[in-house]
């Protein structure tokens, strides 16, 4: 054999050799790093407890071949647990990605899997991160990262959520109390104040009395945005109020029927206001924190014991003229008008807390009037008895009223 004829045989194996190991080699994975990409939808949220966090995904990369499978992980808990962070792909707006079974949600750590439907294409799928659930205040970082099927890193990025405490704590500005005579249940608060006149419950007789039940506060509480529930998760809000009587007479209790001039109440209870046999206006502040409400305060009037009349005589009578015995001028009219008032000058509704529980009028001229039993009124009024008579004359010096007390 020639020489140039073994170089020649030499020559041809070597390429046959080298072109047989170009057919049987696998594809680089260098193909698959290069084009490889995450993104987010937005790189940052922020997010207050009990809310859930949510961003999407698109993962993208060039296939090896048919039926390549790539994994998005995640890395980082932090704002809730591992099993409130999770993930779902999705196929819409994704590219030559397999089809399948119904996703279902997977645990973010371990990953979701996308599997390309052809070799050597460009493929992308749309993938769902769920935070449920935030619950630790702060910021946390989370890795996403995109592994092929060895699981090793081809893309990664990073998203930050930042945790605000849940605003569910109430505030003195927004906060509210409401006053009313009946009792508010548990779910029903009367939003308006009643204008409450109560008896201050004296004895006639000065002997010591017992306190009575007169009139109730609803607490309504409310965070600094003015809710009472808390739009974004339906949570109530809640906290605690001081109520308490900053002046004038009365006393306070909770559920516990303890009497006392401050209470403490929480979200659901009612604060009940007694009498104590003082008279005056009451004042009643809200306190959240050392903060009073921005609302304005409550008041109620407590009524004593009648002291006092002051008369005043109608029209007729007040410039000294006589009615007519028909009395058509003033048909309907009262004579004389009385007003009952207590030591401390308030108005009295009721004789409830004199003796006897009346009020009474009597003139010195028995022929004119009996001796008249007026029922409860803040008016007590004198009318003529005496139609029959033909002029009747009454004076405010023969007319005097009598307090039982």
């Amino acid at each position: 054999m020639s020489t140039k004829t073994y170089f020649k045989r030499i020559s041809l194996a070597v390429i046959f050799a080298l072109s047989f190991g170009a057919l049987s080699s696998a594809p680089s994975q260098g193909l698959v790093s290069s084009t490889a990409s995450l993104t987010l939808s937005a790189a940052s949220a922020s997010k207050v407890a009990t809310e859930t966090s949510t961003v999407t995904i698109t993962a993208s990369f060039t296939s090896n071949v048919a039926d390549e499978t790539f994994t998005v992980t995640v890395e980082g808990t932090g704002a809730a647990t591992q099993g409130n962070t999770v993930l779902l792909t999705t196929l819409t707006d994704s590219a030559n990605v397999k089809s399948g079974s119904t996703r279902k949600w997977f645990e973010a750590n371990a990953g979701d899997s996308i599997t390309a439907n052809a070799a050597d294409t460009f493929t992308r799928a749309k993938v769902t991160l769920a935070i449920r659930n935030v619950a630790n205040v702060g910021t946390h970082i989370y890795t996403i990262n995109l592994r092929d099927r060895s699981m090793a890193i081809v893309a990664s990025t990073t998203y930050t959520l930042t945790v605000a405490a849940a605003n569910t704590d109430a505030s003195a500005a927004t906060s509210q109390l409401f006053l009313n005579e009946a009792l508010p249940t548990h779910n029903t608060y009367y939003m308006s104040d009643s204008t409450l006149v109560k008896s201050a419950g004296q004895l006639p007789t000065l002997n010591l009395m017992t306190p009575g039940r007169v009139a109730y506060l609803g607490v309504n509480f409310r965070n600094s945005a003015g809710e009472s529930t808390v739009s974004t998760s339906g949570t109530a809000v809640g906290g605690t109020m001081v109520v308490k009587i900053t002046s004038g007479p009365g006393l306070l209790s909770d559920s516990t029927n303890v009497l006392v001039r401050q209470v403490s109440v929480k979200l659901g209870d009612t604060v009940t206001v007694w009498n104590d046999g003082s008279s005056g206006v009451t004042t009643i502040v809200g306190y959240i924190g050392n903060a009073p409400l921005a609302q304005a305060a409550k008041t109620m009037t407590f009524y004593g014991k009648a002291t006092k009349f002051v008369a005043t005589a109608n029209a007729v009578t007040a410039r000294g003229w006589n009615l007519d015995y028909s009395d058509t001028g003033v048909a309907g009219s009262d004579i004389l008008s009385f007003i009952a008032t207590d030591t401390t000058g308030l108005a009295v509704p009721s004789p409830s807390q004199n003796i006897a529980q009346k009020f009474y009028v009597n003139t010195s001229d028995t022929t004119l009037f009996a001796r008249l039993h007026l029922q409860p009124a803040i008016l007590l009024n004198v009318r003529s008895q005496q139609q029959r008579l033909k002029r009747l004359l009454v004076s405010t010096t023969a007319i005097c009223m009598s307090l039982i007390q």
